[in-house]
């Protein structure tokens, strides 16, 4: 049906009407304006980082992101594969059951709380659970105290305590949840540090390819004891043992240990699912990305001095993870090596 003269002047008398930002033609224009504002936005971002047509082509294939792996040793030479899946006791022995809950959890529990738990060392089994590449577990052990190890990592414990000192060892990475227990001294050691509590909450990295064993304190206090004897540290090292407050972090060195003041929170980031940086080197993010994803680093030429602050998800594929670090002017590649080997090829990014 056609419009009469009168229809065509009533519409137009409408939009005399309309305020402005109301009328067809502003509104017209505006669409055309933010087309124009994104493209050049678009151009601009693509201009300042000429590697992202790249991006896509990070990997050959994809890592996906570690997750709940351990190993079980008993004593006897038992293994046992642990996985996220709820297995209920999987073994019992010198009245304690060994219990595996989902979540990656192993749990060690008193059989009978009548019976004493006060034994001998002669009594005591002493059992390691170990993470590989790509690994973490939580494992509660008898005095109920709670250990998260991070991935590469290793605990040796007794199956249960004795009357004078709680005693492990820890290869790799670890966060303890202490539980008090009559005084009795809870004691980590590792080839470099002795750390002493009677009750905490703390975090320890010695991974042997890190410049420096770290603890961190997160409540209670803590006594850090270096294993070597210095006979003369510099300045700033303490050649033999430190107090620990909640915020400190002792970094320990065959030259002696260091005390510094920290954010607890980004130590145990690992523990809470997150990567969390404050001003790392490159090579320190790729350590813990080589770790986590089970994958060698290649650095190949001269590697630029750029720092890394930010939070990344865990959970992420590894391309995910690297394109986060896109800006860093360092490009990246997931690759296979001739031995079926996982491997991030490292490079810097060449101006064009």
């Amino acid at each position: 049906m056609n419009k009469n003269e009168s229809d065509i002047q009533e519409e137009l008398n409408d939009e005399t009407l309309a305020p402005f930002y109301k009328r067809s033609s502003f509104i017209y224009l505006a669409i055309a304006c933010l087309a124009l504002i994104a493209t050049a936005v678009a151009a601009v971002f693509y201009k300042n980082h000429p590697d992202l047509d790249n991006i896509s082509n990070i990997a050959d294939h994809d890592l996906h992101a570690g997750g709940y792996k351990a190993i079980l040793l008993l004593d006897k030479g038992e293994k046992f594969m642990l996985s996220d899946v709820g297995k209920g006791e999987i073994t019992k022995e010198n009245g304690i059951r060994i219990l595996e809950n989902t979540g990656g959890e192993l749990r060690y529990q008193t059989e009978n709380l009548a019976v004493d738990t006060i034994s001998s060392p002669l009594a005591m089994a002493y059992h390691v659970i170990k993470t590989p590449r790509g690994g973490q577990y939580k494992i509660v052990l008898s005095d109920g105290t709670k250990v998260w190890l991070n991935a590469a990592s290793s605990l040796r414990y007794p199956d249960k305590f004795n009357s004078t000192v709680r005693e492990v060892e820890l290869e790799g990475e670890a966060y303890f949840e202490v539980s008090e227990q009559d005084s009795i001294p809870f004691i980590v050691k590792s080839p470099l540090q002795k750390s002493l509590v009677t009750a905490g909450h703390f975090n320890i990295s010695n991974y042997s390819d890190d410049p420096a064993t770290t603890v961190t304190l997160l409540q209670g206090h803590l006594e850090l004891s270096s294993v070597n004897k210095i006979q003369k540290a510099s300045d700033d090292l303490t050649p033999e043992k430190v107090w620990l407050e909640p915020g400190d972090e002792g970094w320990i060195t065959a030259r002696g240990i260091k005390l510094v003041k920290v954010r607890p929170d980004e130590s145990i980031s690992w523990k809470n699912g997150y990567f969390q940086f404050s001003n790392a080197d490159l090579k320190s993010v790729m350590r813990e990305m080589s770790r986590w994803y089970d994958a060698d680093v290649i650095y190949e030429g001269d590697i630029p001095d750029v720092k890394f602050n930010g939070e990344v998800r865990r959970d992420v594929s590894a391309s995910a993870f690297l394109e986060m670090l896109a800006y860093l002017k360092v490009k990246f590649k997931i690759r296979k090596n001739d031995h079926g080997r996982n491997e991030i090829l490292v490079r810097r990014q060449r101006n064009n």
